[in-house]
């Protein structure tokens, strides 16, 4: 460059140097409105469970609502990935370790206690930022159609041999289920683990396992169909004629703390205007009447406790599993 240009390029780099941005707001402060492109939620289960089944039919509503708070936004579509490595593992710690920009949250349920006592855990849970708590899936023990007729049928038949349960994923919610109630009736049992909910009640319905633990919403069709028999409830059995109840057996303990206590969370450190947005859009998604019908028809309770009661909710299932460490240890390792 010779001396003339270098000159002329000079005087005009001083000039735009020398300007008073404060009266040209709309460029140094672009900036786009969160959401600016779509949202994550990360899916601990596999397609088809009782969890992956939430955050999709969440989604459509949720992202309306979210659009609906967000005026002038360009993004805010919900999508459900699945990672299920390490049995769920993967996906708490993806979601804990993910920037806490809003683009990632995802789904947490009380299978995060077996990890957290038996040390597969390397960080505190209590630390994500909690969304809410959505919902509680009630737990049963079924049959084939044409498995046992009653619970004590059941019973008898563990007296000769081990009672064949299938308990779905590895140390996750219904095999705890399993647990807690073999330790508290003392039940002759031997759990068969499967990858879903879905193969569960398949090894049920053929008969390669006699009985099976699984939650109410994620099985609501083939209740509906009469594929499966309920022989018994953790909770009332008020709804299952012929069920027997472990809550009127006197444990009613093991009837709450079996329940899938079904979380939503985002990483640690979520700025409070953006998670003020998604509980908002959330409370908005779970008040909305096509919503409610569908959820209805699914048998999805929703219950929901937002921000900090969901985190006590957690720190008060954290403490009972603590306190059950020795019990879970002996299964699960």
């Amino acid at each position: 460059m010779d001396r003339r240009n270098f000159l002329r390029v000079s005087a005009a780099w001083g000039a735009l140097t020398a300007l008073d941005w404060r009266f040209f707001p709309g460029i140094i402060n672009a900036k786009d409105v969160y959401p600016a492109s779509r949202i994550t939620w990360i899916s601990h289960t596999q397609p088809g469970s009782g969890y992956d089944i939430i955050p999709r039919a969440l989604a459509p509503y949720w992202t309306k609502y979210v659009r609906e708070l967000a005026p002038g936004c360009k993004g805010g579509e919900m999508i459900v990935k699945n990672e299920t490595a390490a049995a769920g593992r993967k996906a708490y710690t993806t979601i804990f370790r993910a920037d806490p920009d809003g683009y990632t949250i995802g789904g947490l349920d009380i299978s995060f206690l077996t990890d957290l006592v038996t040390s597969k855990i390397e960080f505190d849970v209590t630390k994500y930022t909690y969304l809410a708590r959505l919902d509680s899936s009630r737990k049963l023990v079924v049959t084939s159609k044409n498995g046992f007729t009653t619970w004590q049928e059941a019973l008898e038949a563990s007296k000769k041999l081990p009672l064949k349960i299938a308990v779905g994923q590895f140390g996750r919610a219904n095999h705890v289920a399993g647990i807690l109630m073999k330790e508290a009736i003392n039940l002759n049992a031997k759990f068969i683990p499967t990858k879903s909910t879905a193969e569960n009640m398949s090894m049920v319905i053929r008969g390669d396992a006699q009985v099976g633990v699984a939650s109410e919403d994620s099985i609501s069709n083939l209740l509906q169909a009469q594929e499966v028999r309920v022989l018994l409830t953790y909770d009332e059995d008020k709804e299952y004629p012929g069920a027997v109840s472990l809550e009127k057996m006197g444990h009613k303990d093991i009837g709450d703390y079996a329940a899938g206590q079904r979380f939503a969370v985002a990483p640690p450190g979520l700025p409070g205007e953006i998670t003020n947005l998604l509980t908002e859009s959330l409370k908005k998604t779970l008040a909305d009447r096509e919503f409610q019908e569908w959820s209805k028809k699914s048998k999805f309770s929703f219950t929901p406790l937002y921000g900090g009661d969901a985190l006590k909710m957690a720190k008060d299932y954290v403490q009972f599993y603590q306190g059950m460490e020795p019990t879970l240890r002996k299964y699960l390792q």
